[in-house]
C-alpha cells in the first residue's frame, strides 16, 4: 500500500552509502548499463555524482548504454553533473578471431564439439557481442557431451533465437515511425538508403536523411565500411524475412 512503501529519495541514499561502505572495504567496478535511462529521474544523474565522485580511488565506473546521442550528451553537454567526467569508448564488434576463439574454447571445455559452428555465427552476427553469446549458447544446449559435432545445430540454434526474439522485435519496429522503418527494411536488406528502392517504397531523400540520422543517434544503424547496417543482427534478419524487398 503506499503508505507502507519507502521514501525513495531514502532508499536510494542508503543504497549508495552502501556502495561506498562497501567499496571502502573491497575496491570494486561497478557498471550503469543503459545509464542514459537516469535522463528520466530529475536530479538522479547530481545525487549519483555527489555520492561517488570523492571515491574513485574505492570505486571504478563504467557508464553503458545503446543511444549514442545521448549518452555523448551525458559527458560533454557543460550543464550535466557528469561533463568531463569519462573517458568516451565506442565499443566495436568482436574480431572473427576473438569470436571464434571465445566459441570453440567454450565448448571443448565443457566437453562439446563446436565443429564449424563458429563461421555461420560470426557471418550473422559480424561480431555483434550479445548477439553472438546468445546464438552460442542456444547451440551450446543442444550439443551433446562427448558427441561429434551436428551439422544442423547452427540452424536449431538461430532457429531458437528466433522463436525468443520475434515479438520483441515486431514490437520494437510496430514502435518505429514510418519512415524509420522504411529506412529500416532498406538497410537490412542491404539496399541503398537512396535511389530506387527508397522511391519504390515512398521514402524521400530528405525523409530518408532524417530518419538516417535518427537510428544512428539512437544506436539502430551504424556505417560498415560504405554500406549501412542495422547493428543489431537479428533484428534485421526479423526485418529481412518480415518485409523482403
Amino acid at each position: 500500500r503506499p503508505s507502507e512503501q519507502p521514501d525513495p529519495i531514502a532508499v536510494i541514499h542508503h543504497l549508495l552509502d552502501g556502495l561506498v561502505a562497501a567499496a571502502r572495504r573491497h575496491p570494486m567496478l561497478v557498471v550503469f548499463d543503459e545509464f542514459g535511462g537516469i535522463d528520466r529521474v530529475e536530479g538522479a544523474a547530481g545525487l549519483l555524482r555527489t555520492k561517488l565522485q570523492h571515491h574513485v580511488r574505492d570505486i571504478g565506473l563504467i557508464f553503458a548504454g545503446s543511444q549514442l546521442s545521448l549518452m555523448r550528451a551525458m559527458f560533454t553537454d557543460v550543464a550535466r553533473p557528469f561533463y568531463g567526467q569519462a573517458e568516451l569508448v565506442d565499443v566495436g564488434p568482436l574480431t572473427p578471431a576473438a569470436l571464434r576463439g571465445i566459441v570453440n574454447d567454450g565448448f571443448r571445455r565443457t566437453e562439446r564439439d563446436p565443429g564449424t559452428l563458429a563461421t555461420p555465427l560470426i557471418e550473422f552476427t559480424g561480431g555483434h557481442p550479445q548477439r553472438s553469446m546468445q546464438l552460442a549458447d542456444a547451440a551450446w544446449r543442444h550439443a551433446v557431451p562427448g558427441e561429434p559435432f551436428r551439422v544442423d545445430l547452427w540452424g536449431i540454434a538461430l532457429d531458437d533465437v528466433r522463436r525468443q526474439t520475434d515479438l520483441a522485435n515486431e514490437t520494437l519496429f510496430s514502435r518505429s515511425q514510418s519512415n524509420d522503418q522504411k529506412l529500416l527494411r532498406l538497410v537490412a536488406n542491404g539496399q541503398p538508403i537512396f535511389g530506387a528502392a527508397a522511391s519504390v517504397i515512398g521514402l524521400t531523400p530528405g525523409s530518408g536523411q532524417s530518419s538516417r540520422d535518427r537510428l544512428v543517434d539512437t544506436g539502430e544503424i551504424m556505417r560498415a565500411g560504405t554500406p549501412w547496417r542495422v547493428v543489431d543482427p537479428v533484428y534485421a534478419d526479423w526485418i529481412r524475412r518480415r518485409f523482403p524487398l
